[in-house]
């Protein structure tokens, strides 16, 4: 069969594209000059305690519009250490993927996407830091490709709703309850979840609607995407700290295969009440035996100190003989099979991202009207399955 030649159209289209792509580039080529610069000079100065925050530090000068110190000439016996060629390595598919994200969200300030782009991509800088205290907080799963294999992500390079064959924007549970522990403030619709300047933002609103005071967004990937074992990452910066906001990562079963809530489990990577410690985050398990409802819930937390400033990598290691949940590496909790009298975390399992306002425990000293709006930035979503050993 003959291959049918792209209609002028299509063409004058696909034209017009490449085109605004080039132009684009051309803005941008001149910033990633002097960001290869600013790298270089850093490593020639041996002082590659970061080459990824050296290069925050200068876009966020230029964002502030702050002149950039004069350039320090490096001594004559510098010599570039072996850290530093292995970090210069690691620069150029990370500038090629700045700019690859850059030219598909097409920011007018390039210098701030390039700011949120380096702020959500903490395992980045600790894996170029020359202090290996920090290397270490990395922990043994965050492993090469040779041990986790990739199967499911949405990096958020677009623009507009959440991707329909990923997300399932969930407006069905808004009178629902499944104890007096919950009693939520919130309406949730459609319109408060956006993907836009390269991550998804989940947005808490002081406005009425359906007899609610607030609205906002909750997001699963019921029957578009679940898992049994694996690691799931989500990159994320937390909103504001104020009273009564209630951000949360968190795993539902897709079927309740050992009956209603909480029988069949709830995994819960990361919570966040406002009237706790700025910073803090839980995580923990519910199951039959170990609940809220029978005041048997165990959970851990942690203060993350720039957690409503910063993006963070929150994760779950999902294995048969238990749960590990990690922040940047840093393991937090952990749940053994062996010790637990129940365990329904052998079924399959979906995500879901949302930030809910009040109910018994997150407004449990009211909600801050100064709170509003309140927005979780979500920069990936990336889950991993272990290859066998």
């Amino acid at each position: 069969m003959p291959v049918l030649a792209p209609s002028n159209g299509r063409r004058q289209r696909r034209e017009g594209k490449r085109a605004a792509a080039l132009k684009f580039m051309d803005k941008v080529e001149p910033l990633v000059a002097e960001l290869i610069q600013c790298a270089d000079t850093t490593l020639a100065l041996r002082n590659d305690t970061d080459v990824a925050e050296a290069m925050l530090r200068f876009l966020r000068q230029r964002v502030a519009g702050v002149p950039p110190p004069p350039a320090q000439s490096p001594p004559r016996h510098a010599v570039a250490a072996p850290p530093s060629k292995n970090v210069k390595r690691e620069l150029k598919p990370l500038l090629c993927d700045m700019c690859k994200r850059a030219c598909a969200a097409r920011p007018t300030d390039v210098d701030a996407f390039f700011v949120a782009y380096l702020e959500r991509r903490p395992a980045f800088i600790q894996r170029t830091s020359r202090d290996a205290s920090r290397r270490d907080l990395l922990s043994e799963w965050w492993a090469p490709p040779d041990r986790w294999r990739l199967v499911w992500a949405d990096e958020f390079d677009y623009v507009g709703a959440p991707d329909a064959t990923k997300w399932e924007y969930q407006t069905t549970c808004n009178a629902w309850v499944h104890d007096e522990e919950h009693l939520e403030l919130q309406h949730y619709t459609e319109r408060n979840a956006v993907v836009e300047d390269g991550c998804l933002k989940i947005t808490a609103r002081l406005e009425e609607e359906e007899g609610c005071a607030y609205t906002s967004s909750r997001l699963r990937t019921q029957y578009k995407g679940d898992w049994l074992y694996g690691r799931i990452e989500v990159c994320a910066k937390l909103p504001p700290h104020h009273r009564g906001l209630w951000p949360a990562i968190w795993l539902l079963p897709t079927d309740d295969a050992y009956g209603h809530w909480p029988s069949s489990g709830e995994v819960d990577v990361m919570e966040h009440v406002g009237w706790k410690e700025k910073g803090t985050v839980h995580a923990g398990v519910h199951t039959r035996t170990s609940n809220h409802r029978d005041k048997t819930h165990r959970t851990s937390s942690t203060v993350v100190d720039d957690a409503h400033d910063a993006f963070h990598v929150y994760s779950l290691v999902w294995r048969v003989d238990g749960m590990d949940v990690f922040v940047d590496g840093d393991l937090v909790h952990r749940v053994l099979r062996s010790e637990e009298e129940d365990w329904p975390f052998d079924k399959r399992f979906y995500l879901l991202l949302n930030v809910a306002v009040g109910g018994k425990w997150a407004g449990k000293h009211g909600v801050d009207p100064e709170a509003f709006p309140a927005t979780m930035e979500v920069a990936y979503v990336r889950v991993y399955r272990e290859r066998c050993s």
